[in-house]
């Protein structure tokens, strides 16, 4: 007998509405990974979004000032990074870890990768200082497996998000805040913004506060087994639409 399972967005709403209860919807916050310069993948209702993040100009995404000298690291195995004490004003580290070999390479607590070619792996993000070690910034790999790692000090700032003229915030959710204009990549490729309370129809966050059991979410979930749901992809002013995003088994966003 195969038993059902929630996904992992339904599983973690539904604990908060059965131990919390209802809460203000402004009060709960979207999080994703301190990254800065990529595309991050959010899970929501059991579906994949492409939101667009890391972007200098885009309100509410983090911007990162570097300082000092970048520094690159040629390892083999496990070795390890030393950046040396950070400068006045540092609040992360940007870091660069590729592959030379094929193998699984990794920094414990941020992440690993597999490379099943030389050199066809690659990985940046931004660390907050106080959590890693910028001293001894280890990367452990197969045994043999070569690679490359770079790092640098930075100052993070958190841009403000933009506001319309109707008095809507627009802006991205990778530096904490939750607009009400989430910044997105359309199917078409164009970058946009979809509207939260659109985003939390379609991907389950809106039904999920209102589930008082798993077998409610489930049904749910099963409902929308296979299906995908397309919503507008706005300018910034909330109004002009641009394409369109897909969320949902059925579609894909990009």
């Amino acid at each position: 007998m195969t038993t059902p399972t929630l996904s992992p967005a339904f599983s973690a709403a539904l604990r908060e509405r059965l131990v919390a209860g209802v809460r203000d919807s402004r009060q709960r916050r979207l999080r994703a990974p301190w990254v800065a310069g990529v595309v991050v993948a959010l899970v929501a209702g059991g579906a994949s979004a492409a939101v667009a993040s890391g972007v200098l100009s885009l309100p509410g995404a983090p911007q990162d000032t570097p300082l000092g000298a970048e520094q690159t690291l040629e390892g083999v195995g496990t070795d390890a990074l030393d950046l040396g004490p950070p400068p006045a004003g540092a609040t992360g580290v940007a870091l660069t870890l590729r592959c030379l070999d094929p193998g699984t390479v990794g920094l414990p607590g941020s992440g690993s990768m597999v490379c099943h070619e030389s050199g066809d792996g690659v990985a940046s993000w931004t660390a907050a200082l106080d959590a890693v070690d910028p001293t001894r910034l280890e990367v452990v790999a197969d045994s043999g497996t070569r690679w490359t790692l770079t790092g640098r000090y930075v100052s993070r700032e958190i841009l403000p998000l933009g506001t319309n003229g109707d008095g809507e915030t627009f802006g991205s959710i990778v530096g904490g805040e939750s607009p009400d204009l989430i910044a997105v990549v359309a199917t078409n490729g164009r970058e946009g913004y979809v509207r939260r309370t659109e985003l939390q129809d379609a991907d389950g966050t809106k039904a999920a506060r209102s589930f008082h059991s798993p077998a409610e979410a489930l049904a749910w979930q099963e409902k929308r087994a296979g299906r995908s749901v397309s919503i507008p992809v706005y300018a910034s002013d909330g109004r002009t639409v641009l394409g369109d995003f897909v969320v949902g088994d059925g579609g894909a966003a990009r």
